[in-house]
């Protein structure tokens, strides 16, 4: 993901244990965890204890964050705030796996973790963002305390006000809603016109 993006997002940038993009394609073991070094630097820049944790990562195609996160994570981020969560400070992983969410989400204390990434190209376009959102996420959690919202493009112009419809409140399954305290309540969630 280019400098430029980065920098037009106000976003400060963490990477995982790879070094670079081949050992990232054959190590994703270390695309999920992060230096010590980085965890601390996590802490210090970053809101602690937010409702909501929002960061954008690479994952297997950058060319998807470069073509949707301009649009997508300052709309998100409006939604999140019009519904007066309290949002955590949005930030870009560099060769990051979907389960380093898990380790942002205890990093941060967050309640609801949200990573947009990358998705695999080659499917049917490149440019597939995926949102991967857990509560409480833990490492070693289960995959199926994820729930994703996959195929994130641009298939029209954003229109002012966009992220309203990208606005659904969601029913959790039985066994996701029984691993919540009782109080807890699902806010409506900024979403997107993109499909």
């Amino acid at each position: 993901v280019s400098p430029e993006l980065l920098k037009e997002l106000d976003l400060v940038s963490f990477s995982t244990l790879c070094r670079d993009r081949n050992e990232h394609l054959t190590r994703p073991d270390l695309g999920r965890r992060f230096s010590p070094e980085t965890l601390e630097d996590m802490k210090k820049r970053c809101v602690r204890s937010p409702q909501v944790q929002v960061y954008l990562s690479d994952g297997l195609s950058s060319q998807a964050v470069e073509a949707n996160g301009a649009d997508i994570l300052p709309a998100l981020m409006d939604g999140l705030h019009d519904e007066g969560l309290r949002v955590g400070t949005p930030f870009f992983v560099r060769f990051g796996r979907v389960p380093a969410m898990d380790v942002v989400s205890e990093t941060l204390d967050a309640e609801v973790t949200c990573v947009l990434i990358g998705e695999r190209p080659g499917l049917a376009t490149a440019n597939s963002m995926s949102a991967y959102i857990s509560y409480r996420a833990t490492v070693g959690m289960p995959e199926s305390r994820r729930t994703v919202v996959s195929n994130i493009l641009l298939c029209f112009p954003p229109q002012p006000g966009a992220s309203a419809p990208l606005s659904w409140k969601p029913e959790p399954s039985a066994p996701f809603r029984s691993a919540l305290p009782e109080s807890f309540s699902f806010p409506h969630l900024p979403v997107w016109h993109w499909y």
